[in-house]
């Protein structure tokens, strides 16, 4: 008896997460941040498949207040991580893994404040370990 109601519990679970249309549902990452503008300054080095950037995106909070932005940043040797203010850069404090870059902001932004990230880095798509149609640059 027992068995049979984890049977019929079972399949009920499983047709509510496969829903009406039979696929799994699965949702979108939760937004952290409206990217409002890049600006892109790069250089090839095609004998070695490199590419020397240097990035400024601008952004703001999604929604709720933010101390930290996380990227992806796979593949990447990063150089320099600033913030813009008042026309300088000031150095900012990240922790990188080799895929995802949390870079610890120099205040909490809020909703309606936008805040401009410079990064300066080398992307070796190249070096990343996957199969080859996978790879690609990528931020």
């Amino acid at each position: 008896m027992k068995k049979g109601v984890f049977v019929v519990l079972l399949s009920l679970l499983l047709l509510s997460a496969l829903g009406s249309t039979g696929q799994i549902y699965r949702s979108a990452p939760a937004k952290i941040n409206d990217l409002t503008h890049t600006r892109l300054d790069l250089h090839f080095d095609y004998s070695k498949c490199y590419v020397h950037g240097k990035a400024w995106l601008t952004l703001k909070p999604h929604f709720n207040p933010i101390d930290t932005l996380r990227l992806d940043a796979k593949g990447m040797d990063l150089e320099n991580i600033s913030i813009l203010k008042n026309g300088r850069l000031v150095p900012l404090k990240f922790s990188y893994d080799s895929l995802m870059a949390a870079i610890r902001l120099d205040r909490v932004y809020h909703q309606n404040e936008t805040y401009t990230v410079f990064i300066q880095y080398t992307a070796k798509p190249n070096n990343l370990k996957v199969p080859n149609d996978a790879r690609t640059l990528f931020y």
